[in-house]
């Protein structure tokens, strides 16, 4: 070790008083200078400590190591240096010390056009002198080789080990609390897990303190995070870093959301610093010290924009957007030990970066009794960071977490019209787009969220790029239908449950009684007038909660087939296309919860003008008990919030539909076929294209049979069915008819016995 030298001359005024820092790093250098005073200070202390002990005269140094010596890192003697001269020394480095840290008060406190991180830290944190000066001690000691190389020949390290002179709680004691036993007694508490340096991570333990006979032991060092916060150094080192951090350019016009929604979250973070500083003037923290966070719930279904959102509002308020790193191996299972583990670095992180915490698939560390939960709610009640969390499950989350929500948001499946401003924001401008790009049909006909839109539009761009290679590039509709079919097979929700149907015949070509196409031609003149006169009424602004919009009507019988003529009929003389759905796909599976599917077909559905149609194929709204009633509620409800045209096919009159009657504007009734309509539909099943014998009489057939115009399809298949197995080549005679007519009569009887 070398030995030690005589204190740098340092000037007292390193610049005038009257001029601010220019940059950061001219403030570094300023406290490297002082805080390398302030170790020299203590070296000389301990100097004249150790030749104090070893009873020499105040004056001079005698005996074995003879006159004139100091001190090098063994605590022995060197030649060289008397007492007193060393006691001059430490007061003339005294008077540096101060005079160099009153400069760079004075200096800080001038108003100058840069951030200092620091500084920020310090508000941030309410870092004492004492904490501050312990960071800048530990940071020097990292960033500068002079100033280690100083340290390390001072002799100051009488607690750790000689082979191993780092900073232990020790060292900075006898560094910031000079001679006083009291003071470093009273310092300690600097050192507590409660107190700022420990509980915002600021600073980390070389070893668990159990394992030292004292805390003078514990050895401290900066984590990089702070090291880089200070010097304004935002490059990665660890490749396998838990945290990823990332300022996206992302814009809040790139989301589609209601603007009431983006409003509330806005007025609440944008304001947060101002809310945090109000929170202090009114010592708010003294009497209410836990719940100072912005903690915003995102849930709803997958590619709805929670992300995107997250990342707009991050750029929006200039905030990083900090989360866990799942490459790092987050996310890997229901009960990552490293998330419970990294939870409060995570908190510290962002809040060290003013940033916003984002915790993505949140359910899966947020369920009952698990270590992950705990800690998370530990660090819930002591940031007043901003911290949205994100779900496509809700219901799994814990109750406990409820009430640590500021604000939670619902994302729903888009509507068509915002369907068509997603298909607009994705499709970049500076893309040739043909004449027949229509993204106004896109968007009726793909109930997408915009994650698959975006999805749609990249593959879109791929497949125009594949046709027209050698040729000029532009995207057609048909490249973006194309990708549109793509993403429909890997969609859920209502791509898997509805259908869209094109209707091909109009009122007069439905197989229906005069009476109801009379309450047909009602509806659809009904249909026609309905939206142009609400809106000249300024209805919609005239609506109380629960509302019941749009038309609903209630078709039934005993049978579906005149409903869904008549539903195709409607469609037909409205120009209008039909989203079909069977009841029991949405109320009658257990892959999935049954609500939220419901939730998400009405979302899809809006503002297609499409005809909506509910067939209840089953049964199921004749057993409303038991495992569906939470579904069918959400479902009645959603129906009559739905601004559109809806109907329920069903075999249940309203009045067996106790509670949901209200829901329907009007129910038509379709009575089993009376005999003109069976014989119209036998001669339309009966057509030109089949064979038949002469003993086919299609008058007989319908005053013979009381059938419904299912059965008498179903007859007609089976027929055939018949004929082809015993001779595909001959006419389809009578006696094939009757035999098929009866089959199909006692399977009708069975299903009667299962329905009820």
């Amino acid at each position: 070790m070398g030995s030690l030298q005589k204190p740098t001359n340092i000037p007292v005024e390193v610049a005038p008083l009257d001029r601010p820092f220019s940059d950061n790093a001219e403030y570094l250098e300023a406290k490297r200078v002082e805080m390398t005073l302030l170790v020299e200070c203590a070296s000389l202390r301990r100097s004249i400590e150790v030749a104090e002990t070893q009873h020499l005269t105040p004056n001079s140094f005698s005996g074995k190591a003879g006159a004139g010596t100091h001190l090098n890192m063994a605590g022995e003697l060197d030649r060289g240096c008397k007492v007193s001269e060393l006691k001059e020394l430490l007061e003339e480095t005294v008077k540096r010390y101060e005079a160099i840290r009153l400069v760079n008060e004075q200096r800080l406190a001038l108003p100058a056009s840069v951030r200092f991180p620091f500084e920020d830290l310090v508000e941030q944190c309410r870092l004492s002198r004492f904490e501050q000066s312990v960071v800048w001690l530990l940071f020097f000691k990292a960033v500068s080789p002079d100033f280690r190389q100083k340290y390390e020949d001072s002799a100051i390290n009488t607690v750790g080990h000689e082979t191993n002179p780092e900073l232990y709680i020790g060292n900075l004691l006898q560094i910031l609390c000079p001679g006083s036993l009291r003071d470093q007694l009273e310092a300690r508490k600097y050192f507590s897990v409660d107190a700022p340096l420990l509980r915002y991570h600021l600073v980390k333990l070389g070893r668990d303190v159990e394992d030292c006979a004292t805390i003078l032991e514990v050895e401290l060092e900066l984590p990089q995070r702070v090291i880089g916060w200070i010097t304004e150094d935002n490059n990665t080192y660890v490749v396998d870093s838990p945290f990823h951090v990332e300022c996206p350019e992302t814009s809040l016009s790139q989301v589609v959301l209601p603007q009431e929604d983006i409003g509330r979250v806005l007025a609440l973070i944008e304001n947060h610093d101002a809310y945090v500083q109000k929170r202090r003037e009114l010592r708010l923290d003294e009497t209410i010290s836990y719940g100072r966070a912005i903690v915003v719930l995102e849930y709803g279904p997958p590619g709805t924009g929670k992300t995107l959102l997250a990342r707009a509002l991050s750029n929006h308020t200039g905030r990083p957007l900090v989360s866990f790193n799942k490459r790092s191996g987050y996310g890997n299972g229901a009960h990552h030990s490293g998330f419970a583990e990294n939870v409060p670095k995570l908190f510290r992180e962002a809040q060290l970066r003013k940033g916003i915490v984002f915790i993505d698939e949140c359910e899966r560390f947020c369920m009952k009794d698990t270590e992950e939960l705990g800690q998370l709610l530990i660090e819930l009640e002591r940031t007043d960071a901003i911290v949205i969390m994100a779900t496509n499950r809700p219901e799994k989350l814990a109750p406990a977490l409820d009430r640590r929500f500021t604000l939670k948001m619902p994302f729903q499946m888009p509507d068509a019209g915002e369907r068509r401003r997603i298909w607009q924001v994705h499709i970049p401008k500076d893309v040739p787009l043909a004449g027949d790009v229509d993204v106004e049909q896109l968007a009726r006909t793909y109930p997408f969220a915009g994650g698959y839109i975006k999805n749609a539009v990249l593959a879109a761009i791929n497949l125009a790029l594949s046709r027209s290679a050698g040729k000029e590039f532009i995207l057609q509709q048909e490249d973006l239908e194309k990708a549109a079919k793509f993403q429909e097979r890997h969609v859920g929700g209502a791509c898997r449950y509805r259908e869209i149907v094109t209707p091909k015949i109009g009122l007069d070509d439905a197989l229906i009684s005069e009476t109801a196409r009379e309450a047909l031609r009602r509806l659809v003149s009904m249909a026609r007038n309905y939206q142009r006169m609400m809106g000249k009424w300024s209805w919609n602004e005239r609506l109380v909660s629960n509302p019941a919009k749009g038309i609903k009507v209630l078709f039934h019988g005993a049978s579906l087939d005149p409903s869904l003529q008549a539903v195709e009929a409607m469609a037909g003389e409205l120009g209008v296309s039909i989203n079909r759905v069977m009841l029991h796909r949405i109320l009658d599976e257990d892959d999935e919860p049954n609500k939220s599917k419901v939730v998400e077909l009405f979302s899809a559905f809006s503002g297609t003008g499409h005809l909506l149609v509910f067939i209840d194929s089953r049964g199921i709204l004749e057993h409303l008990e038991g495992l569906y009633d939470g579904a069918v509620w959400e479902l009645f409800e959603s129906l009559a919030r739905y601004d559109g045209i809806a109907v329920v096919v069903s075999r249940v009159e309203w009045m067996r539909l106790p509670g949901w009657a209200d829901v329907f504007h009007e129910q038509i009734s379709f009575e089993r076929p009376a005999q003109n309509l069976r014989m119209d539909c036998w001669r339309r099943v009966l057509n030109g294209s089949l064979p038949l014998a002469k003993d086919v009489d299609v008058e007989k057939l319908a005053q013979d049979y009381d059938l419904s115009l299912e059965e008498i399809q179903a007859a007609v298949h089976r027929a055939c069915l018949l004929m082809a197995a015993v001779d595909p080549r001959g006419p389809l005679n009578a006696k094939l008819l009757e035999r098929a007519i009866c089959l199909v009569r006692k399977k009708s009887k069975h299903r009667e016995c299962l329905f009820g």
